[in-house]
């Protein structure tokens, strides 16, 4: 898995024109510091827990290469845990988060990106990333609470993008997500796009899915309980200035197993507004993905959104909330989370803030476990290293 989507990273990176033009490389280290209060330390376990005070640590390193028309980065965190009263939790580097992404430009019509997200004992990193904000915009965080996934999580998507005209436009979008214990889903987008003005632009896409369980081997091994989604969709974008941008998808999902084909009604709604001040980003979606357990075919339904205003020139306060639900396979699972925050800039390279973030998951409405986390923290991050060349 990580060979993987690694070597396709690189492949990405290698096939752009390498020469060597004006640059910067940039090594940033991470720092950060909670003190947290849960009134549910093991909310996600079949029995719940009591409440408890734990010291909770971040230790990272962000890594930046920026050309004119490319750029690559590398975002590494692990986490430790110690409890006042629940030893057996403590934890010292057992989680692990990785970060690589990759843009390029260098072509006149052509735009290529990939990102790969890795979670490796993903429930405690999962939970404690989640403190800078509920997971609203991650999925792969939704699912590592979830499952409470102490194994490895990974999600990669790399797409491309090339202009015939300056109004026709095409993109293919490759991604794949692993679920340790789970199984693997594969899935492929093809969009065409036309531009009918400044504002708005009309497209058709089609969207393959492909769910192998663990069960089934690696991917592309043959598998009776394989099963494939099919999502043919219309698309709409509108950009009517530089401070709004609206995205939406619509059309029918067919989850098509070995033994039944079902149809579905999918969708994609995303806006983001900006002020001066205010950021504002709103969502919700239908779409095939994988099961948090089996690895079969199933729905995921969310809703997300978050807005952060700027009170002062040095602090920002923030509110958000996110629903995940996956069904199939026989199970339904929900996730909620919301919370808010406010966060304070000392100085160019420390942030202190305070947080409240509630995680709310059940299997059934009559089986919800509740948890509510209260943070107090800080943030250290200064650029330890700069070279740049012309």
């Amino acid at each position: 898995m990580f060979r993987r989507t690694l070597i396709a990273a690189m492949l990405l990176l290698v096939g752009g024109n390498c020469a060597l033009a004006s640059g910067l490389i940039q090594v940033i280290p991470i720092f950060q510091l909670n003190e947290i209060y849960s009134d549910n330390i093991n909310a996600f376990s079949s029995s719940g827990g009591g409440g408890d005070f734990f010291t909770a640590g971040v230790l990272g390193c962000y890594i930046g290469l920026q050309q004119p028309d490319r750029y690559l980065s590398a975002d590494y965190e692990t986490f430790g845990e110690k409890f006042v009263h629940n030893d057996e939790f403590d934890s010292y580097g057992h989680g692990h988060y990785f970060h690589l992404s990759y843009f390029d430009r260098s072509e006149v019509d052509t735009t290529i990106s990939a990102q790969d997200d890795i979670i490796d004992n993903g429930f405690a990193g999962a939970v404690l990333a989640g403190l800078n904000g509920p997971p609203s915009f991650n999925v792969a965080l939704a699912y590592a609470l979830l499952g409470r996934n102490t194994g490895l999580i990974n999600t990669f998507e790399g797409g491309a993008t090339h202009r015939f005209s300056p109004r026709w436009s095409a993109t293919l979008t490759l991604r794949q997500t692993y679920l340790s214990g789970s199984g693997y889903l594969q899935s492929g987008d093809l969009e065409l796009n036309y531009e009918t003005g400044a504002e708005v632009t009309l497209g058709g896409a089609a969207s393959f899915y492909d769910f192998i369980p663990s069960s089934s081997g690696s991917p592309g091994q043959a598998s009776s309980s394989n099963s494939q989604a099919y999502y043919p969709h219309a698309v709409l974008k509108w950009h009517p200035t530089d401070n709004l941008d609206f995205r939406a998808t619509t059309g029918p999902i067919l989850l098509n197993s070995s033994a039944t084909t079902e149809g579905k009604f999918g969708f994609t709604v995303d806006l983001r507004y900006e002020v001066r001040r205010l950021r504002m980003e709103v969502g919700g979606s239908q779409l095939p993905n994988i099961t948090v357990y089996g690895g079969g075919a199933a729905i995921l339904r969310s809703g997300r959104g978050q807005v952060t205003y700027r009170l002062t020139r040095y602090t920002d306060v923030d509110v958000g909330s996110g629903y995940f639900e996956i069904s199939g396979a026989g199970s339904d699972t929900q996730l909620i989370t919301y919370g808010g925050g406010v966060t304070r800039r000392i100085a160019s390279w420390i942030n202190v803030y305070a947080r409240y973030v509630a995680l709310r998951r059940s299997n059934s409405p009559s089986a919800e476990n509740v948890s509510n986390i209260f943070v107090i923290g800080a943030s250290v991050s200064f650029e330890a290293f700069r070279w740049g060349w012309p």
